[in-house]
């Protein structure tokens, strides 16, 4: 019975520190939203960029990984193997974005989603889901690539930055 005893005992030592170890793992936090395109889409024409929209200031809340919703309207369905990009503009100054005229000017840009339209479908929304955001500032940009001009008005990009809390 001793021998038990001393047994339990040991293996209570060793999972305590295991067990405040796993308390400190942190748990997601549930992120926010952010509509960041918007009225910048309104009749974006085939092979065309939209303007940037709204800053998003990672540089502040430092989260490491985030969603981006497409919803995409078009005046007629897409052509087979057309996609729109969304792309992504840091401002590695904290002030000044990388210009966007095409994909060739795109050192300082990087894709960060490709949304793939399926023929016969003008409306869709299409998630692109773990997206690595810097620490900084950035705007995005889509990049109409359908084969169809966007609809005047309800196409959006929203995001949502999520963190890990280490405090549980």
């Amino acid at each position: 019975m001793r021998a038990r005893g001393l047994v339990l005992l040991l293996g209570a030592t060793l999972l305590l520190p295991l067990v405040a170890l796993a308390q400190n793992l942190g748990k997601w936090n549930a992120p926010t939203s952010q509509i960041l395109l918007s009225t910048e889409l309104n009749s974006l024409a085939n092979n065309a960029h939209s303007d940037s929209g709204q800053t998003l200031t990672n540089d502040i809340s430092l989260a490491i990984y985030g969603d981006c919703e497409v919803y995409y309207q078009a005046n007629a369905a897409p052509n087979t193997g057309g996609s729109v990009q969304v792309w992504l503009r840091a401002a590695y100054d904290g002030t000044n974005y990388a210009h966007v005229s095409t994909e060739s000017s795109s050192q300082t840009l990087f894709v960060v989603g490709l949304a793939s339209n399926p023929t016969g479908v003008a409306e869709q929304r299409v998630v692109v889901r773990n997206i690595v955001f810097p620490p900084m500032r950035f705007r995005l940009n889509l990049a109409n690539h359908s084969g169809v001009t966007m609809k005047s008005s309800g196409s959006t990009v929203r995001c949502a930055l999520y963190h890990v809390n280490t405090n549980g």
